[in-house]
């Protein structure tokens, strides 16, 4: 039981989402204060009210310290910053039209990601244009184990995640509790963080038309979620994964 919650705490996988989630932090954490609230104090009728209630909820923010297990720190870094964009979001629902809604966070979040892990795209294309099949035929063969390996390294951003099959040039992914909503709260969903901040400003850096392309089907209000990742471009796909070519409009019931 104590080594089981030493791996926990301070084994790889956890300081690897402690390093990954300060690297993306630095890129993304400060969209709420830089990008967001600028936004919904033009919008508001009072901004004073708008900064109060900000104050109230930075008060929520887990304090860091330096004896914080790498598990720790995750969970404090990310919680803060998703408690943080789920308020600013449910606050700009209101009062903005639904397709500008959706472009102001999804557009403002896929082009932080852009700058952080953009690199990845150029490296992907040589490797795709240098292969018979491309990337497709590639992750079809002897190194798709490894590729499902890469996948479940997104627990930074996940949690832990069940690979459910390869073939076809589609990984199929399960995320049975993701961590966007639990580093909150374990009974209430992030339901704007995940839908817009996650699904499709994920959706929307890697489409169908780059070498590698992202679809979620988050089971909101559950925790849980399949994501499909499919290789090679979407004209080369035969329908395999119905990933639109603009980012998907997410509408809240």
């Amino acid at each position: 039981m104590v080594l089981d919650s030493l791996q926990e705490d301070y084994g790889p996988r956890a300081v690897w989402d402690d390093l990954v989630m300060r690297s993306q932090l630095k890129r993304v954490g400060g969209i709420v204060e830089e990008t967001y609230l600028p936004v919904l104090r033009l919008l508001a009728d009072d901004p004073a009210t708008v900064d109060r209630e900000y104050e109230e909820v930075k008060a929520q923010r887990k304090p860091l310290s330096w004896r914080d297990s790498p598990r720790a720190s995750w969970r404090k870094r990310y919680g803060n910053f998703v408690r943080e964009l789920e308020w600013v979001c449910s606050e700009l629902r209101p009062r903005m039209a639904e397709p500008d809604f959706h472009e102001l966070i999804t557009s403002t979040i896929a082009n932080r990601l852009e700058s952080w892990i953009g690199w990845m795209k150029p490296l992907m294309e040589n490797g795709d244009t240098g292969l018979p099949g491309g990337m497709k035929a590639m992750y079809d063969g002897p190194l798709a184990d490894r590729m499902a390996g890469v996948v479940g390294l997104s627990s930074f951003l996940v949690g832990p995640v069940e690979i459910r099959s390869v073939e076809d040039g589609v990984i199929e992914a399960y995320i049975p509790r993701c961590a966007m909503h639990t580093v909150v709260s374990e009974t209430e969903p992030q339901t704007y963080a995940c839908l817009y901040g996650c699904k499709a400003a994920c959706e929307r850096l890697f489409g169908p038309d780059d070498v590698m392309s992202f679809h979620f089907e988050p089971n909101l209000p559950e925790f849980d979620c399949v994501l499909r990742i499919r290789m090679g471009k979407a004209e080369d796909a035969d329908g395999v994964l119905p990933v639109p070519r603009e980012p998907q409009e997410v509408v809240l019931s």
